[in-house]
């Protein structure tokens, strides 16, 4: 078998893993448009009436406590089918758990990868929630194997993976400056992916499948809004090619990423992301090409 138990470069991998995962950053748009909503608070603020009422909205979101998060104890419960391959075919080699390698980007998710079961797990969670964090929240896991041949010959790589997803946003509160400002929002993407590298970076293209994308964007006042999901199924359809060259190993990455993000005051408005998602790297094609 044309394998080779050698380091994988992980910061190599990580680096490259990382750049372009995370969604876009709103925080700034959200300012820019605060500081146009700020004349209109001033007349706002000299009615006392109009005073009052927006005391008591501010006090109605605050007064909201941190959402409850029911993905991660939902995911649990939600099963993926067995593996049934686990053979060699001529030129086509099915790679099974366990794998050579796992590994992960330094950020702020929540992940889990174990390249002896083939199991990626990552999770997220941003903003009003129980054990939210601030901001965006994203990751990157992975788990691969090396190839190897002593002779220089192209490669197509393909992986089976099953997978299982769940999401969880609420918003609640009026628009940031009560009139022209940005509502409160809050999104979730997800996805697997697979990616050749060598000890200076990809070799091959990213190939991608999103699994998820939701965002919620709304101002309902004090009763929060809430958008929930689930999906599974499995992903067979990505596939990758490279060029091997002789006695120089190149490492296949199978990936999953997740980003959740949610923007608020805290005054006027709140808001909440959670997302989680388990795949399951049931094994990976690699195909010797003539």
């Amino acid at each position: 078998m044309n394998t080779l138990n050698t380091n994988p470069p992980i910061d190599v991998m990580a680096a490259a893993a990382d750049r372009g995962q995370r969604g876009p950053d709103r925080g700034v748009a959200q300012n820019a448009r605060s500081a146009v909503a700020a004349p209109l608070l001033k007349l706002v603020h000299a009615d006392p009436e109009a005073s009052k009422a927006i005391a008591d909205m501010r006090a109605a979101v605050q007064a909201l406590e941190p959402l409850p998060d029911p993905v991660t104890a939902a995911l649990a419960d939600r099963r993926m089918p067995a593996a049934t391959v686990n053979s060699l075919f001529g030129d086509v080699d099915f790679r099974v758990a366990p794998f050579e390698y796992s590994g992960k980007t330094e950020t702020r998710a929540s992940m889990y990868p174990d390249h002896v079961t083939g199991k990626l797990g990552i999770g997220g969670k941003s903003g009003h929630i129980e054990g939210g964090l601030s901001g965006q929240v994203s990751g990157v896991c992975w788990v691969g194997t090396s190839v190897y041949s002593d002779g220089a010959r192209p490669i197509r790589c393909a992986p089976v993976i099953n997978w299982k997803a769940g999401w969880h946003l609420t918003v609640a509160g009026l628009p940031d400056g009560f009139f022209l400002g940005a509502d409160p929002w809050a999104s979730a993407r997800g996805g697997v992916q697979i990616q050749a590298y060598d000890t200076q970076g990809a070799v091959s293209p990213l190939e991608q499948r999103e699994l998820f994308n939701v965002d919620l964007r709304e101002s309902p006042g004090p009763t929060p809004v809430s958008r929930d999901g689930w999906n599974d199924g499995t992903s067979a359809d990505m596939n990758i090619w490279f060029d091997l060259p002789a006695g120089a190993p190149r490492w296949v990455n199978v990936l999953s990423y997740i980003d959740v993000n949610a923007a608020y005051t805290g005054a006027s408005n709140v808001a909440a992301a959670s997302a989680g998602l388990d795949a399951q790297v049931r094994w990976i094609v690699v195909d010797w090409q003539p």
